[in-house]
């Protein structure tokens, strides 16, 4: 019988931990293996200079999608 494994994954040792635990004990022929990981979102704001404000959330949502790929990667 197949089992489902669901490891949630970031930058920690932690997750790490998780990661090879999971690893240890699946079967690879019959058990699926599926990674999540939850990217932070940054809070929008206003302010008199929204044009600027908007460029600098798409900066950081940018560089979190980054961040978030790298980790996920990692771990396929």
């Amino acid at each position: 019988m197949s089992k489902k494994w669901l490891v949630a994954v970031d930058d920690s040792k932690w997750a790490e931990f998780a990661f090879n635990y999971a690893i240890e004990f699946i079967c690879p022929k019959v058990d699926h293996l599926y990674l999540l990981h939850v990217k932070d979102q940054p809070m929008r704001f206003a302010s008199w200079d929204a044009h600027r404000d908007l460029q600098i959330v798409e900066g950081v949502e940018k560089a979190e999608d980054h961040r978030s790929r790298k980790i996920l990667s990692h771990y396929a």
